[in-house]
């Protein structure tokens, strides 16, 4: 039986959705027909990315597609698209979908308006303008566009910023379409030591001759086929470095420009994709290059009017796969010189196929001698983000972080605002799990459980050791007085996992629910310590997201799941806080938002960065004496008072239980019954600090409860 839907728009770039025959497992092609076959787009449903409809019992999982949307389609209006299986023609689903132009490009527009009015040192002209008199140094091109400004930018603040102090660039920005104001933004890069040069030119015969497909993984826009014609608009020149826009500079280009190409069209990298694609393009080539960096020899390129068959190769293919990589290797290909792969480090694309070559064949292709893919990422001197996962789209994308130093430095010296990009969390960092980065600290997830769920315990930690980030310990701590005979005690099903990287530990007393994390924090200060129940079902990117969330908030408590705690009424500051069954539960409209306000229900997997707790959180008998039953709580009323807000790091996640873990649950006394509440109120009234538990908690939150901040101002104000 055929199922299948158009599931969403993004509203601008593509259509969503899947199909599958629930009969068979194998994944399906599709076509989607928009306005009665004005446009169709074939697809392929077998991306891993999307959902995974094995949860609904489609299926083995495979069965998503992403279809990119037209150009002339992106006009605000209503378009009816029908989703048709290839194999039998049958029409699964239809929906009238509105597309909408690039909101990412205004947002850049925006953000250009924003920049401080500098006077442009460089003129803004055609490039028919007299480049006569360009002075000695390296010469470096990029084409861009408005949408590719920012990107552009930070590559090119990376350059100067590693160049030597006594190096001359000259930087040739190629556009088709460019703002003043993002022309005024190109021109403020310029210095005493540093020239820019804007060169606008038409796209002309270049337009329309590549041919978009669902199917492609090219990334690139239009605007690259301007390469093809670097001789003529650079045509003083005898040679330039050319630059993709997603590359970050390590070093002075002086060497790398300096390198003799008289004999050769250009020097470049071979691509690391040849390590393990099976497309026959690439195949084709003994050594394919890739074409983000190259060296190029002007003179010969124009001698021989080598632009011209580049352009009349591009028109007579009909390859998608890649925008101008595949044409340059065909025409080129006779006389290339090749270069380390440091200077073009596809570090990420190597990341994601890690598990396809091994790093003895990696070597041997680049004469290297690399122990692994982070040694490669440390000296690596030109990286090159060439995947469709960009580091400012994508918090979490390998080296992101570096990109990132570069980001905020050119928003300081070019008078951008910071947040002027918002980046988000990527499925495919799935595909990054082995790369750790070399500053992060480790990470420890810590559990446990008793003797009325010794049974199950092991259905959650199969899932923790088979996360998509692989913590690097999994502590699972045990009362010596529940299991008197120690492993004796324990199940084959815990025993097993030892092997598989699971730690049995023994604490000297039961302590319940605290034993989670009580220890293992004291033992592993300096590490990220994430806090699991025994009795859970745990998302296969748990860890993956709660990492992502300590990356942007670093100082936080990073929750997958939080309550709003809500104030009451009245100047008893310590009745201040609402019942807990008042509170708005598994709150989820603050995502990546940190406040105070947020109460973390720690088994369901929460992250604590190291430091994060006062030393007063682990006072055993205060513990005992005051909130043993409530180890939320105790950990929620000092994170409060270490001044550690917490944050959400993701939409809301439902609880899932392992069959047959409730019979026992804290939970049931804690919540119906009112243990918590109780327990809230005795330590607010036990504490010597009140009314900071009280203010920090709702005078600054930013949730609208102006009587609570009142309220909470006035109590701080009386003590």
């Amino acid at each position: 039986m055929l199922k299948g839907k158009i599931d969403s728009s993004s509203g601008r770039k593509n259509i969503y959705g899947y199909l599958l025959d629930t009969d068979k497992s194998e994944s399906r092609n599709c076509t989607l027909s928009i306005d009665n076959g004005a446009h169709r787009i074939v697809c392929k449903c077998d991306n891993d990315i999307f959902t995974n409809y094995t949860q609904n019992k489609f299926g083995h999982g495979y069965h998503g597609f992403r279809a990119a949307v037209p150009d002339a389609l992106k006009d605000g209006k209503e378009h009816v698209v029908e989703l048709i299986d290839e194999e039998t023609g049958s029409v699964v689903d239809t929906k009238s979908l509105v597309f909408r132009k690039d909101k990412e490009l205004e947002a850049v527009k925006t953000v250009i308006n924003s920049v401080k009015k500098k006077e442009v040192s460089k003129p803004y002209t055609s490039y028919s303008t007299d480049l006569t008199n360009i002075p000695d140094g390296v010469n470096i091109a990029y084409i861009l566009d408005d949408k590719y400004v920012i990107p552009t930018c930070v590559s090119a603040i990376s350059a100067i910023s590693n160049k030597h102090s006594s190096s001359v660039y000259n930087f040739f920005f190629i556009t088709n379409e460019i703002s003043e104001h993002c022309a005024s933004l190109l021109n403020s890069l310029s210095s005493s030591t540093v020239n820019v040069y804007i060169v606008q030119t038409e796209l002309n015969e270049l337009k329309d001759l590549h041919v978009f497909s669902s199917r492609s993984y090219c990334v690139a826009t239009e605007s690259a086929l301007l390469k093809f014609k670097l001789p003529s608009y650079l045509s003083t020149l005898s040679k330039v470095l050319y630059l993709d826009g997603d590359i970050i500079i390590r070093t002075d280009l002086s060497e790398l420009f300096s390198t003799d190409v008289s004999d050769y069209y250009l020097a470049a990298v071979e691509d690391s994709g040849t390590l393990y694609s099976q497309n026959p393009i690439v195949l084709k080539y003994e050594r394919y290059f890739n074409s983000g960096v190259m060296l190029l020899n002007l003179d010969l390129l124009r001698k021989e009017n080598k632009q011209q068959v580049l352009i009349e190769t591009k028109k007579n293919s009909n390859d998608s796969t890649l925008m101008d990589q595949n044409v340059f290797n065909e025409v080129l290909q006779s006389k290339v010189k090749y270069l380390s792969i440091k200077y073009n480090c596809l570090f990420v694309n190597l990341i994601r196929a890690c598990q396809k070559f091994e790093m003895e064949a990696l070597n041997k292709k680049y004469n290297e001698q690399f122990s692994s893919l982070p040694e490669l990422a440390e000296k690596a001197l030109l990286v090159h983000y060439s995947s469709k996962d960009k580091p400012w789209k994508f918090s979490n994308t390998p080296l992101a972080g570096e990109w990132y130093s570069y980001y905020l430095k050119m928003c300081l010296e070019l008078g951008l605002p910071k947040d002027s990009i918002k980046r988000e969390c990527s499925l495919l960092s799935k595909n990054d799990t082995v790369y750790i980065e070399p500053d992060r600290p480790r990470i420890i997830v810590s559990m446990t459980t008793f003797p009325a769920r010794i049974g199950i315990v092991h259905i959650p930690l199969q899932e923790i050791l088979s996360q998509s980030v692989r913590p690097d310990k999994v502590l699972l701590w045990l009362a010596e007085p529940q299991f008197p005979n120690r492993e004796k005690d324990l199940p084959d099903e815990l025993l097993k996992l030892q092997e598989k990287g699971v730690t049995i530990c023994w604490a000297k007393e039961d302590i319940k629910a605290h034993k989670k994390y009580f220890y293992t924090m004291q033992k592993y200060p300096h590490d990220l310590v994430i806090t699991v129940d025994d009795d859970l079902h745990y998302s296969h990117y748990m860890i993956e997201r709660l990492l992502d969330s300590y990356k942007r908030n670093p100082h936080c408590v990073s929750a997958s799941r939080v309550h709003l705690m809500l104030a009451n009424s009245g100047e008893d500051s310590s009745r201040m806080i609402r019942p807990y069954k008042t509170w708005k539960h598994e709150y989820d409209k603050w995502v990546n938002q940190p406040s105070m306000q947020l109460f973390p229900t720690c088994g369901a997997g929460t992250l604590f960065p190291p430091y994060s707790l006062r030393k007063e959180t682990f006072n055993i008998e205060k513990i005992k004496r005051e909130c043993l039953d409530a180890d939320d709580v105790w950990l929620k009323m000092n994170m409060v008072l270490s001044g550690t807000s917490v944050v959400l790091c993701d939409v809301r996640q439902r609880l899932r239980y392992v069959e047959n873990s409730q019979d026992v649950a804290l939970w049931k006394t804690n919540v119906i019954e009112g243990n918590n509440d109780v327990q809230i109120n005795t330590l607010i009234s036990n504490s010597d600090h009140a009314d900071t538990i009280i203010s920090k908690i709702f005078e600054y939150a930013p949730y609208p409860n102006k009587e609570a901040k009142q309220q909470a101002k006035t109590s701080r104000a009386k003590k």
